[in-house]
């Protein structure tokens, strides 16, 4: 299962990915697909529907649309003859979300309540609840329960909103505050926002604007993007395309949350190159501002239902807005003092060569080229010379040996050093 689920993440990530950063996820991708074909090679009843459900998930992270829908036919036909409910539910959601994302709706919708209700059947009732949440026109007006006994449709709804807008609510902006507060790099930032707030609103796409003022630019985060800390210039770089700028200069100028239930269709927004080739793309635009200057938007995007974002979760929202806006001064603050730090370290190695290379080159010779004219004065000195000194007040040859010994230690020394 740790296998199944750590695949099932990685196609995912590389769904979202571009480029190298898909091209390095893959190859861990296969490895986990060939982890799971050796099982199915000699227990194909236990994994053999699990490792064609990860052959659909890689084909489509490539794009591969016919590959992907062989892999999930073939997957949903195998686990059919097998009894792994959950197995079976899992597999149905996936084809599901496929077909919706690849427009192909009454498919998607179809295999999307037959999910629901093969999760309902087995008794994960969180999921369903969680299903019910992103899709609100998925839940049939009465069902059974997944034993004898019915329920009225008003009590579970009365019994999931309870749950969900109050509890993890809470919990959801607790975990972003906790995460966010102890990220120190906006690529850091831009991650834990991903996690946090797709597990919380059901988005499909997170992402981080930030506002150059030195600039009058936006600037993408986009972590291992090869850009100045995980930061991308979007004008003027070919990277237009890939925020709708139209939305942005919108949550710009009127500086509050923008709600858009699908973007194509609205007209202040549909003309946008980013919605080109999208079918509908649900819209939360939230600005960041501190102390009345905008920082940034925090753009949250669903590309499978319309309405997706509700008034609702506007509060949870901006709530973690405003402690994005404090880390993100954090993270200003972090890299000012990482640049002081390092300024400070390079200017002592610098202030350190600098006086070795003056004691090398000045104190250091002076002392031996002082021992050096102390030996040849003292070899010049005639013996008879000598005898007279050692009666006058001069210093004894033991006292002048012994200042000259000091001398040559103390070049040593510091030659050493």
């Amino acid at each position: 299962m740790a296998h199944l689920l750590h695949g099932l993440a990685l196609a995912g990530q590389a769904r979202d990915s571009h480029g190298d950063e898909r091209g390095g996820l893959l190859p861990e991708l296969d490895d986990v697909t060939e982890w799971l074909a050796a099982r199915a090679a000699n227990a194909p009843d236990n994994f053999l529907h699990l490792l064609r459900l990860l052959e659909a998930e890689r084909a489509w992270a490539v794009g591969d649309f016919r590959a992907a829908v062989l892999a999930f036919d073939d997957a949903r036909r195998e686990v059919a003859q097998r009894q792994r409910p959950w197995h079976q539910a899992l597999i149905t959601e996936h084809a599901a979300r496929f077909y919706l994302a690849h427009g192909v709706e009454h498919v998607g919708w179809n295999l999307l309540a037959e999910a629901r209700q093969e999760y309902l059947a087995w008794g994960a009732t969180a999921k369903v609840h969680q299903l019910d949440w992103a899709y609100p026109t998925l839940r049939p007006q009465a069902e059974p329960t997944a034993g004898h006994a019915a329920y009225h449709p008003v009590d579970l709804h009365h019994r999931r909103s309870t749950v969900m807008t109050g509890t993890i609510d809470l919990f959801g902006i607790l975990s972003a505050s906790q995460a966010l507060s102890s990220e120190t790099n906006v690529e850091g930032l831009h991650s834990r926002l991903v996690e946090v707030l797709s597990a919380m609103t059901g988005a499909t796409g997170v992402h981080l604007l930030l506002w150059n003022g030195d600039r009058q630019d936006w600037q993408l985060s986009a972590p291992g993007g090869g850009g100045d800390g995980g930061v991308i210039p979007v004008s003027g770089t070919g990277h237009e395309h890939m925020v709708p700028m139209s939305v942005l200069r919108y949550a710009q100028r009127i500086r509050e949350p923008l709600v858009v239930g699908d973007a194509t269709r609205d007209d202040r927004f549909a003309r946008d190159p980013y919605f080109t080739d999208i079918t509908c793309c649900s819209l939360l635009a939230v600005p960041i501002l501190n102390r009345g200057t905008l920082r940034a938007v925090l753009l949250l995007e669903n590309r499978l239902i319309r309405g997706a974002f509700t008034t609702d979760w506007l509060d949870a929202v901006k709530l973690i807005a405003g402690q994005l806006a404090v880390s993100l001064d954090n993270t200003q603050l972090y890299a000012a003092l990482t640049t002081s730090r390092a300024r400070i370290v390079a200017t002592a190695d610098q202030t350190r060569r600098r006086i070795e290379r003056d004691l090398h080159d000045g104190a250091q010779q002076r002392l031996v080229a002082l021992a050096l004219h102390l030996r040849t004065a003292q070899a010049a000195v005639p013996p008879s010379s000598t005898r007279s000194a050692r009666s006058s007040t001069a210093p004894s040859p033991r006292r002048s040996a012994h200042w000259t010994s000091c001398a040559r230690s103390h070049a040593a020394s510091i030659r050493r050093s």
